[in-house]
């Protein structure tokens, strides 16, 4: 429905700038219809690159965790449990030092190895070694899965 035209605009005057203003309504909404498509482009090419982002850091923390639990030596950071569930032969050495009873300790997921020994009056260089010694790369198990 047309608004009402002034008495004073010809009909000529008044169908020309209908039609100049249908064509700029009409160029309006192109250009916005285009800066909505490429927003919703631009939105799907974000949400791959963060799903690719997010496969990659997962990937790349597997690989360094991976890495890390083989190559990592015994040290005086390592918690008793960390420790204790790194290696199978870990039990024997602290039999060997007289701390059998680790396994079941309730502070073994936060003492450390190196308070573990000050504590117990045990030469740490001397634990350290032992554990370290038992480091051979078929015999390593991973402390989460209690697999090789």
């Amino acid at each position: 429905m047309r608004p009402p035209v002034p008495h004073y605009v010809t009909a000529r005057a008044a169908a020309r700038l209908e039609r100049m203003v249908r064509a700029e309504l009409t160029a309006r909404k192109t250009a916005q219809l285009r800066i909505r498509e490429r927003i919703n482009r631009l939105d799907q090419t974000a949400s791959r690159a963060e799903s690719a982002a997010a496969g990659l850091v997962g990937s790349w923390r597997a690989q360094v965790e991976a890495f890390s639990w083989r190559t990592r030596p015994f040290d005086g950071d390592m918690t008793v449990d960390a420790a204790w569930r790194r290696h199978p032969g870990t039990p024997t050495i602290f039999a060997q030092h007289h701390l059998p009873a680790c396994s079941g300790c309730a502070v073994r997921f936060d003492e450390t190895l190196a308070e573990a020994s000050q504590a117990y009056g045990l030469s740490l260089d001397a634990l350290l070694g032992e554990l370290n010694d038992l480091l051979d790369p078929g015999a390593m198990v991973h402390p989460s899965t209690g697999t090789p």
